[in-house]
Protein backbone atom coordinates (compact mmCIF):
# COMPACT_ATOMS: atom_id res chain seq x y z
CA UNK A 1 0.00 0.00 0.00
CA UNK A 2 1.34 3.36 -0.99
CA UNK A 3 1.72 6.02 1.70
CA UNK A 4 1.85 8.76 -1.29
CA UNK A 5 -0.90 10.53 0.40
CA UNK A 6 0.58 11.44 3.49
CA UNK A 7 2.61 13.46 1.50
CA UNK A 8 0.34 15.24 -0.05
CA UNK A 9 -1.57 16.06 3.04
CA UNK A 10 1.06 17.56 4.33
CA UNK A 11 2.12 19.53 1.48
CA UNK A 12 -1.33 20.90 1.64
CA UNK A 13 -1.45 21.71 5.06
CA UNK A 14 1.88 23.43 5.11
CA UNK A 15 0.19 25.14 1.93
CA UNK A 16 -2.21 26.31 4.35
CA UNK A 17 -0.29 27.69 6.71
CA UNK A 18 2.03 29.64 4.35
CA UNK A 19 -1.42 31.00 2.99
CA UNK A 20 -2.79 32.24 6.60
CA UNK A 21 0.06 33.73 7.97
CA UNK A 22 1.70 30.59 10.24
CA UNK A 23 5.12 29.65 9.47
CA UNK A 24 6.20 28.54 12.21
CA UNK A 25 3.62 25.80 11.60
CA UNK A 26 4.45 25.58 7.87
CA UNK A 27 8.46 24.84 8.61
CA UNK A 28 7.35 22.45 11.37
CA UNK A 29 5.03 20.69 8.53
CA UNK A 30 7.93 20.95 6.35
CA UNK A 31 9.73 19.45 8.64
CA UNK A 32 7.28 16.53 9.34
CA UNK A 33 7.24 15.83 5.22
CA UNK A 34 10.82 15.11 5.47
CA UNK A 35 10.92 12.46 8.23
CA UNK A 36 7.66 11.10 6.96
CA UNK A 37 9.43 10.43 3.58
CA UNK A 38 12.96 9.51 4.98
CA UNK A 39 11.20 6.91 7.09
CA UNK A 40 8.84 5.94 4.57
CA UNK A 41 12.40 5.04 2.26
CA UNK A 42 13.67 3.00 5.80
CA UNK A 43 16.39 5.35 6.50
CA UNK A 44 16.04 6.73 9.67
CA UNK A 45 19.00 6.24 11.37
CA UNK A 46 18.96 4.43 14.64
CA UNK A 47 19.12 6.19 17.13
CA UNK A 48 15.65 8.39 15.34
CA UNK A 49 13.89 5.30 14.69
CA UNK A 50 14.34 3.59 18.37
CA UNK A 51 12.55 7.33 19.67
CA UNK A 52 10.17 6.28 16.89
CA UNK A 53 9.02 3.57 18.10
CA UNK A 54 9.33 4.60 21.81
CA UNK A 55 6.70 7.96 20.84
CA UNK A 56 4.21 5.05 19.05
CA UNK A 57 4.12 2.95 22.02
CA UNK A 58 3.16 5.89 23.95
CA UNK A 59 0.22 6.69 22.18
Amino acid sequence: MSHDWVITVLNDLRAFAMMNGMPVLAQSLDDARVVAETEMQGRLPGDLRAASRHAARQD
